[in-house]
């Protein structure tokens, strides 16, 4: 089995953002709880919607900072 050391190399970043990632996404399954719980507060709706913008945006910062150091064996 491949680390996510060995896959992301020893940079911190992608550990904090897979981290911040992750809280995202439990924020935003916190905020569809409550939706599910009361349908007519829209805040709880708009609190979803930000998790999941909130989520999409650190997803996309992880792609682009795979595509700029991620090095294959061939480059090394």
């Amino acid at each position: 089995m491949l680390s996510l050391q060995k896959i992301f190399g020893k940079d911190d970043k992608f550990f904090a953002l897979l981290e911040a990632s992750a809280e995202s996404a439990r924020n935003s399954v916190q905020a569809l709880n409550r939706v599910l719980l009361a349908p007519a507060e829209s805040t709880a709706l708009a609190q979803f919607h930000a998790g999941k913008e909130s989520d999409k945006k650190i997803t996309e910062e992880i792609g682009r900072e795979l595509v700029s150091t991620f090095a294959t064996e061939l480059e090394r």
